[in-house]
């Protein structure tokens, strides 16, 4: 199990380094996870500071930071030091969507259509 007490597996996203980064959801919480491929096992699970993650929404982008979704807006997890914070809020609940295209994000709030312009890079 990629960590303990999770029901499923939200977000796989694979890092320049060769390491796959994964959500896993659980009850009451979201966790990070880092698995190697390589040793098939994972290294490192930290709790996520944010929750309500948008399924299949993860991606690498510019400066080499995962980019993702959650209810409350923008996340971003540097895959070196593995940190995880809100990069920027949304007007409203992000409820589906995730197309990134170079540095436009879009997004979908209710029937509503969001670009967030990703300015901030490592």
């Amino acid at each position: 199990m990629a960590a303990p007490g999770a029901g499923e597996i939200t977000d796989l996203v694979a890092a320049p380094d060769g390491m796959v980064f994964g959500i896993a959801a659980g009850p009451s919480d979201r966790k990070l996870f880092v698995f190697d491929p390589t040793i098939r096992r994972v290294t490192h699970v930290d709790r996520l500071p944010f929750s309500g993650i948008i399924y299949n929404a993860a991606s690498i982008g510019p400066g080499g930071l995962i980019y993702g979704l959650c209810a409350e807006g923008i996340f971003t997890i540097d895959p070196a030091t593995r940190e995880a914070r809100i990069l920027a809020r949304s007007p409203g609940p992000i409820t589906a969507g995730f197309a990134l295209d170079g540095r436009d994000l879009y997004f979908a709030s209710g029937a509503a259509i969001y670009r967030y312009r990703i300015t901030v890079t490592p």
